[in-house]
Order: structure tokens, then sequence, then C-alpha cells
């Protein structure tokens, strides 16, 4: 104490059900006659499986306050900072202890800014490992986040090891100020699974690449990505599209290798909005040696809704064979840019469990095919 205002409190030591801090030290300066806290440090603070040592420093500015984070150890349970809805694989201890950590993070913040007043948060962290989902958790983690008093994300980078692959991510502004996103995943399944993002995928190679349109508009982001030999296993929404046309397809959908696929590519655009985001895809098409698919559509995790629609060729390779045939091709499938036996199917209502409807032999497709092949439109 000094003249009657704290300046630091030393070997601070807490346990409670739920939290336990080794070795705490916080320094306070004088602010109006009273003590505001300046920085800190604990050697280790558990709660529930997060398992890290901390330190931070919260500069004071006339046009706001800034906390500088940096944190590392052995085991960091990122749930609380991924979603906002609980895990319904996780008992109600699990539970209790996340709903915590949510707490005692909000109120870290509230209390570290004057007045109520708004922050700005610039934290890297590091962990051996860290935990995405119930049952997921990423390797060698290492991020670094910078989020704006207004709680909008102006940059996050974040390296991990998913499975047998590495994750690279990067968004954040280039030289011109524009907001750019940049993913790069060795193992899209693990990638995939550990985020919750989709469980029925084994591996592949994914690339992402977006900008937004200016600088005033950084959580618009417009790009394309690229996913290269993938499987995916015991899909019961793909299984129901592929079994309209295509029983020989579902077997292998419904075993233990699933459907095989070459590629996928589809033109996205990104909209990061403040109650959840929206993910339009256009121009989308993907490509095996049983079926192929093209898609266009939306999913919108503000309202938990899909709205995706498509065409499916079954046995791909064997429709190219046939269009190419001379004088065969052209009657049956419309030459080399037609199709034979495509079908048109739709995704729309709930994400987790929408509303499918194929029309089997909808018609020959022009066109169809060869967008599905990957192959360049003639001159």
């Amino acid at each position: 104490m000094q003249n009657g205002i704290i300046r630091e409190v030393t070997d601070l030591y807490v346990q409670t059900e739920q939290l336990h801090l080794e070795n705490g030290r916080f320094v306070f300066a004088a602010r109006d006659g009273e003590s505001v806290l300046k920085q800190g440090k604990i050697e280790r603070a558990r709660l529930h499986e997060t398992d890290l040592a901390i330190e931070f420093e919260i500069l004071r500015g006339e046009s706001g306050d800034t906390l500088r984070l940096a944190a590392n150890g052995p085991f960091l349970d990122a749930r609380p900072f991924l979603s906002d809805k609980g895990d319904s694989a996780a008992d109600s201890v699990h539970d209790a202890a996340l709903d915590a950590e949510k707490t005692l993070v909000a109120e870290a913040q509230k209390e570290m800014a004057e007045d109520d007043a708004p922050m700005r948060v610039i934290a890297s962290v590091s962990a051996e490992r860290m935990r995405t989902a119930a049952a997921r958790m990423v390797e060698s983690a290492r991020i670094y986040m910078d989020m704006g008093a207004d709680d909008d994300i102006k940059q996050f980078e974040m390296d991990a090891v998913a499975g047998t692959g590495d994750i690279y991510l990067r968004l954040k502004p280039n030289e011109s100020g524009i907001m750019t996103l940049r993913l790069e995943a060795d193992d899209a399944g693990e990638t995939l699974q550990a985020f919750d993002i989709y469980n029925n995928m084994r591996g592949g190679k994914l690339v992402v690449y977006g900008e937004s349109k200016s600088v005033d508009t950084p959580r618009l982001i417009k790009g394309d990505l690229a996913l290269s030999n993938f499987n995916v296993v015991e899909a019961p929404i793909l299984a129901r599209i592929v079994n309209a046309i295509n029983p020989v397809g579902i077997q292998e959908l419904l075993g233990g290798g699933g459907l095989v696929f070459d590629k996928l590519a589809a033109e996205f655009e990104w909209s990061r909005e403040r109650d959840g985001d929206i993910y339009r895809l256009s121009d989308g098409k993907t490509k095996g040696p049983s079926i192929g698919l093209t898609f266009d559509g939306s999913v919108n995790k503000v309202t938990n809704k899909m709205d995706i629609a498509g065409t499916i060729v079954p046995i791909s390779a064997l429709n190219s064979f046939v269009g190419k045939i001379p004088l065969v091709g052209d009657i049956l499938a419309g030459g080399k840019d037609g199709a034979i036996l495509a079908a048109t199917y739709k995704l729309k209502g709930p994400a987790d469990e929408p509303e499918v409807s194929v029309n089997p032999l909808a018609a020959l497709a022009p066109g169809i095919l060869r967008k599905i092949l990957f192959e360049e439109k003639p001159d």
C-alpha cells in the first residue's frame, strides 16, 4: 500500500473447486486517487482443462485502453471462445466449468476497463494441445489475435497441427488495408472435424484464399476454395442424394472407405455478421470416380438454415468416355459438353437436418459434365 492505495499484490494463491492460480503478481497504478490495474503475471492458471502461464499489461490511453496478453503452457480449452452454444456431449460439471470460464473472461474484461469502457485486446497464445470440440483437439497451437474495442477481430493468425497435417490460417489486412483470408490445411478432414465444421471427411488438402472488396468492408470476404484427394464417409444427406440415381455409389458411401473425390472447387462469400456468419457458395463442383456434383447456395449461421441446389452425375468417368465417342457421344450426351443420367437436387431448411429433394434423370445436361470434370470451355 502507498498513501492508502494498493500498488502491488504478490504471492497470490487461489484455490476453488474450478479455479487454481499459483504465484500471482499484480501491479497497480494510481489514477484519480484510485488504484487501477497496470500489469500482472500468473505462473500457473488452471481452469477446467486449461493450464497456462499468463502475463498481461494494460496500456492506458486517451483514445482507449489496450490489454496486451501472452499465455503459454501445456493445454488450452478454446471452446468458450469458439462457440456461444454449449457442448451437448459434455456433462453438467463440465458445462459448469465452461460457463465459469466464460464468466471469468467476461468479468476480467469488464474490471480491466475503466468505467466499463471498451478495451482493445492483443493476445498471443502458445499451447502444446488445444481443445476445439468435445473429443477433438489440435497440437502445437500458436495464436495471435488483435480484437478491437468494438469486439471485432482486426487480425487473427493461427498455426497448429491437426491429424497428420499442418494448419496455416491468416485473417489480416494487406499493405493496402484490404482484409485478406488464407487457410491451408494439409489434413483437411481432421481440421474440419477439429473445429466441428464437418465430421464426414477423411484426408484431403484444403486451400482457401479471399479478400474484402475495400478497406471499408473488412467483414465481407470473397474468394476461392479448393480441396483435393479426399473421401466422404457416413454422410446421410449425401447418401440420400446418391441413392436416388446410383445405388452402387451409396454402398461406397456407407462402407469404410467412403466415396472418393479427386477435386472440389468453388467461389465463396463470407459475411461476418454480429449474430453469426453467412456463407455463400457459387460455381461449386466436385469430381470423383463414382459421382460428380455441382452446387450453389448459402449456409446462414444466424438462422441456422441452408439453401443449396445443384446437379449430380453418376459414374462421371463413364460419362466422360461416352461423351468423347464420335457421333455416339453427340447423340447420348450432347457431345463433349454434355452428360447422361444427370439429376438435380436441393437441400433446404435447418442446417443440421435439411429437407432433401432429388429429381432423378431430370434431363440431359449440356455443359454439366465439362464443369464437373474441370475441363476448360472450348473456344
